[in-house]
């Protein structure tokens, strides 16, 4: 079996979607599985050629720089270019697997193309996240304030109910991080449904090093969490958790520390707040080393999720930093029943006091780090997650 792992907008920064997809790829062609990573990217191709090897190449996509409606226009040269590279290349493989993307006419030309080998990944609600994003890009009368409004809100909705209902319907399989999207999807999907299978994302754990996080010692609690991003979203709930750390009167002194965006994470910045800015894995990685406990997503329902299967939180259980989190995902509840995780309410200011009654907890017990690490190995890895994938790769081309 021949498998072509396309990913849509990719840059020249290695964040944590390219190394999940790369490790991937990588998993899977050591189960057996001939894959290769065909990225497109908006970059210069000259230094996109440097980055390629046996199992990734890179298609360069011209960049929209200037005049109105970039975004959208970009999301059309992106699925015209995989348009393209189908007519071109689709034939070469038994399977197209893809991860899901704004859809559009050349989207729709694309799986028309390729009806039955396409394979889409879906990591959210699509229209529900974009209905977020809507309430915090809010209507304004000046004209670029509209023309933005329309851009980044109510074309892209329209794209998603009508053109990505008909999407789901010319996909005869698509792959989704959780059951609850899983449902989600095939529910919007109008006449003809997708089969769903449901793979919660994996890590490649053997590619980061095992940490021993500080010992709490009941003065000082330093937390951190991975945010990255490039624009403000309301569900990582840091305004819950402020709320928290600022109502605090106990004795603990409380740091948060944030790795992200500078830019929209300047908001957050007060006393207790360390902005980190945008950091290479291995620094981020030492930073964790300083801390006590990692932070995960606690207002995933803002953007209407219940569940949901994060790669931050499956960074900090294989780097072996203890955290806390507000969300179903099926992939951690032995791991919270062992003590090694806490599971908070979610949509509600975090309970301080209980967070540092968990950071004393699991500081008494021995070697946390190196049980989290081989809870990680055990069920997150990403080869226990490929070869799960293997099994809808083969059922697709049967």
């Amino acid at each position: 079996m021949k498998v072509a792992y396309i990913y849509l907008g990719a840059g020249l920064t290695k964040d944590s979607v390219y190394h999940k997809i790369t490790s991937q790829i990588e998993s899977l062609n050591e189960l057996g599985v001939n894959t290769k990573g065909i990225f497109f990217s908006g970059t210069d191709p000259k230094r996109l050629a440097p980055l390629e090897n046996n199992s990734l190449s890179y298609v360069g996509v011209s960049p929209i720089v200037n005049g109105w409606f970039r975004s959208l226009r970009e999301r059309i040269q992106f699925t015209k270019a995989l348009y393209n590279w189908s007519r071109k290349y689709a034939n070469n493989y038994d399977v197209l697997y893809v991860r899901a993307y704004r859809p559009t006419l050349y989207w729709l030309l694309f799986l028309l193309k390729c009806r039955g080998k396409v394979i889409t990944e879906h990591q959210t609600k699509e229209p529900e996240e974009l209905k977020t994003l809507w309430s915090e890009n809010r209507f304004g009368f000046k004209p670029s304030d509209f023309l933005g409004w329309l851009e980044h809100n109510i074309i892209p909705w329209y794209q998603e109910n009508i053109l990505g209902t008909i999407a789901l319907m010319l996909t005869k399989n698509i792959v989704c991080v959780t059951h609850e999207i899983a449902k989600y999807e095939i529910s919007r999907a109008a006449i003809y449904e997708p089969k769903a299978h449901v793979i919660g994302n994996g890590i490649k754990v053997n590619d980061i090093n095992l940490i021993t996080p500080k010992q709490f010692d009941g003065k000082e609690l330093a937390l951190i969490m991975a945010v990255g991003g490039t624009t403000e979203t309301s569900w990582h709930g840091l305004d819950l958790l402020l709320n928290s750390i600022n109502e605090y009167r106990g004795p603990v002194k409380i740091n948060l520390f944030l790795a992200g965006n500078t830019t929209y994470l300047s908001q957050y910045k007060n006393k207790h707040v360390i902005l980190l800015g945008e950091l290479d894995k291995k620094i981020l990685h030492e930073k964790m080393k300083e801390c006590h406990l990692g932070v995960g997503s606690m207002a995933l329902q803002r953007k209407g999720l219940s569940e949901a299967s994060t790669l931050k939180v499956r960074e900090y259980v294989s780097i072996g930093l203890p955290f806390f989190f507000g969300h179903e995902d099926i992939d951690l509840n032995k791991l919270v029943l062992q003590g090694l995780a806490l599971k908070i309410k979610p949509m509600e200011v975090p309970d301080m006091e209980e967070i540092i009654q968990f950071a004393a907890r699991i500081s008494n017990i021995s070697e946390f780090s190196i049980s989290l690490r081989e809870y990680a190995i055990a069920y997150l890895d990403t080869s226990k997650k490929m070869k799960t994938l293997v099994d809808v790769l083969n059922q697709s081309t049967q």
